[in-house]
């Protein structure tokens, strides 16, 4: 009788820890979902301020948040950006599953949120997406390869320039003067044809960035700043007309 009572007793006790422990798991959960909701509000300059206190116990909210299609599609974006930031190499699973997801705006996140992985993550995205289907997702990728120092990210952004694919209707998509941007930070002598090109396009903006780059490289200019734009052009032409097949270019 008394062995009965004393199994009871530990019966009893294991119940009412297991009940406990599942009381306290849901509320750890509750508390974890709030957690991640308060988070997702918060400013940059609000969750840069809390760097290194932010517990990663928040990591799995923030993922399931991202991946959760009823959720509002700007903070899935945030929310997937937000647990690479604060997990690094743990999320790097599920930035590339959301780089290759049928959402653009997944995928997108999955670009900025690679820079905070590795540069080799965040480049090795954006060269996959480069050519992707949506202009915003193409741009994303357009500014991490923009600061490769890679001289085959220059051909990439060359590339993404004479590509069918970011014209409309004869017009440049963005993405053609965002890349040009990056390029004539640093332009290359052998690249002046490429520039001499663009110069031949119907797009003032194209013709004025590499009006740009074409001063910078050869740290000349014909006439002054307050030349007509299609008078320096007209001259950078006609020099090109003469010059074009010097071996010294």
């Amino acid at each position: 009788m008394n062995l009965i009572k004393i199994n009871f007793s530990i019966l009893a006790v294991s119940l009412l820890f297991i009940i406990k422990f599942q009381f306290s798991y849901a509320n750890i959960e509750e508390s974890r979902i709030y957690e991640v909701k308060d988070l997702l509000q918060f400013s940059n300059a609000e969750v840069e301020s809390l760097n290194g206190k932010i517990s990663k116990d928040v990591i799995p909210g923030l993922k399931q948040w991202a991946f959760n299609k009823d959720k509002e599609l700007s903070m899935r974006w945030r929310a997937l950006v937000l647990a690479a930031k604060i997990g690094g190499e743990s999320v790097k699973m599920d930035i590339d599953l959301a780089s290759r997801s049928s959402e653009w705006y997944m995928r997108s996140a999955a670009i900025s949120a690679a820079q905070f992985i590795s540069e080799h993550d965040s480049i090795f995205i954006a060269r996959r997406l480069i050519k992707d289907k949506a202009l915003v997702v193409r741009s994303a990728a357009v500014d991490i390869i923009g600061s490769s120092q890679d001289p085959k990210d220059r051909e990439i952004l060359w590339k993404v320039i004479d590509d069918s694919q970011n014209k409309r209707k004869g017009q440049s998509l963005w993405v053609r003067s965002q890349s040009l941007k990056y390029l004539i930070l640093n332009p290359q002598r052998k690249e002046i044809p490429n520039l001499i090109k663009l110069l031949k396009e119907n797009d003032i903006e194209l013709q004025n960035i590499a009006l740009s780059g074409l001063e910078k490289v050869s740290d000349f200019k014909f006439g002054s700043d307050e030349e007509n734009h299609n008078d320096k052009r007209q001259r950078w032409l006609n020099w090109w007309s003469v010059n074009g097949n010097s071996k010294n270019l």
